[in-house]
This record gives C-alpha cells, sequence and structure tokens, in this order.
C-alpha cells in the first residue's frame, strides 16, 4: 500500500512539473494564451542568480493585467522542443515597459539580453519595437528561461512565443499600412483646417489644429513609433509622464 502511494505520489510530481513546461510540436507555430510561473519582486533588487532559488509558486495568463505597481515582475518559462526547429522567437505585445531583460543559460553561465524603452533599438538582439527575443533550443532539448520586466506605466501586456519562420511570416506590412492611413487621414485634416485659418480668420480652427497635431503626436509616442528615432530614453518626457518610483 505505501509503495503505490508512494508510485501515484510521484505520478503526480511528475504531471503538476510537465503542466510547466511548453511543448513546441511539428504542427505547433506559435504557443499562445497560456500559463506561465510569475514573481514580483517589490525591491527590484534580486539578482538572476537569487531568483533562480526561489521556487515560483503563483501562475499568471500570458495575456496579463497587473495594474500600476512597483518593482519587477519576473516570468519563468520552461520549453521544450519536440520538432526539427531550432530557433524560436519569444514576442511581447507592448512596446512602452522601461525594461524586458530575457535571461539564458549558456555553458552554466545566466546571459543577460536587455529590451525595453531603456534599450537603444541597435542594441537589441531582434531590432523590433516590440521586445522579441531568439531562442535556441535542440530537437527533444528543454530549456527554461526568465524575463524580468518593470514599467512605470501600468503592467499589461502579452507573451507569445512563435516558430522562427511563423515569426518572420506575420503581416506586419499591413499594421504599417494602416498606421500611415491613419496619419496620413489626421494630415489631411490639419491641412484643411489650417487652409481655414488663413482663409476664415477664425480662431476655433487654430484650436482644432492644435488638438489634432497633439493627438496624432499622442498615438505616434504611445505606439512606440518614437523608438524607431531613438526617442525610447524619453517616452516618459515626451508623455508628460511622471511615477515617483522611477524618479531620482
Amino acid at each position: 500500500m505505501k509503495k503505490l502511494i508512494y508510485i501515484l505520489l510521484l505520478l503526480s510530481s511528475l504531471i503538476a512539473d510537465d503542466s510547466k513546461t511548453l511543448v513546441f510540436t511539428e504542427n505547433t507555430k506559435i504557443i499562445e494564451h497560456f500559463s506561465m510561473q510569475f514573481l514580483r519582486d517589490e525591491t527590484g533588487k534580486l539578482s538572476i542568480q537569487e531568483i533562480q532559488n526561489i521556487e515560483f509558486k503563483d501562475f499568471l495568463p500570458s495575456q496579463f493585467t497587473l495594474g500600476y505597481v512597483d518593482g519587477n515582475d519576473w516570468f519563468k518559462f520552461s520549453i521544450k522542443n519536440s520538432t526539427k526547429n531550432k530557433q524560436f522567437i519569444l514576442y511581447f505585445t507592448e512596446p512602452f515597459w522601461d525594461e524586458v531583460n530575457l535571461y539564458k543559460k549558456e555553458n552554466n553561465e545566466w546571459e543577460k539580453y536587455e529590451n525595453g524603452l531603456f534599450t537603444a533599438l541597435e542594441n537589441r538582439e531582434i531590432q523590433e519595437t516590440n521586445p522579441s527575443f531568439l531562442l535556441n533550443i535542440q530537437a527533444n532539448e528543454t530549456k527554461t528561461y526568465y524575463v524580468q520586466a518593470s514599467s512605470a506605466f501600468s503592467h499589461v501586456g502579452e507573451f507569445k512565443i512563435y516558430t522562427h519562420n511563423a515569426y518572420l511570416s506575420q503581416d506586419k506590412n499591413m499594421l504599417l499600412a494602416l498606421y500611415m492611413f491613419y496619419f496620413g487621414g489626421l494630415l489631411i485634416v490639419i491641412l484643411t483646417n489650417s487652409f481655414f485659418i488663413i482663409t476664415l480668420r477664425e480662431k476655433v480652427y487654430t484650436y482644432y489644429v492644435g488638438y489634432i497635431t497633439l493627438f496624432a503626436g499622442f498615438v505616434f509616442i504611445f505606439s512606440g513609433a518614437d523608438i524607431y528615432l531613438g526617442l525610447g530614453k524619453y517616452h516618459h518626457d515626451l508623455l508628460c509622464y511622471r511615477n515617483s518610483a522611477y524618479q531620482d
């Protein structure tokens, strides 16, 4: 009887451990809407050497909203590669987090890959406004990764994991075209009302042009487009945003 109980406990622990592992099969192009291990460091001072020795007891959906909180959020991913592919992409949907840093273990040492608003585009592993990281996982291998993230804004976002080919096939040109169409429409409105200012000399058109111009600037900045101009580190200033936890 004792042996049976021991075997059942062992099997349950194996099932529990396996439930934490995300598995890529030959038919999997993207893993999304999953559960991930989560830990909050309110001090913002814990290192990866300390974090790796802490048990992550909490779980969080990959699409999450945590509100305005201080400190670092730590996310833990275990990924098993049951395919012939060797390269995958960890993708984060929001560009406005101050830091989104990935820790990979290579040759028994943790390597840090920096991303987020405070990291210039040319210094990112993948030069994309949304934090993205290359994961190298051999066939039938399981690897564990940690992500440390912090933001002066609301802690909201979503993680997705793509095969390398699926990531490259994303229709990003359509999104770019939509933004160009949107800003083109705003430009027409600004030019039309500027003409009315000159011809009709009514102040109301001046106010309207000012409002549309500021709104277009807000959308441009909050979409993360300012990162392409090297203005990521000034993101808070451009939005006139202040958070006491992030002031010097």
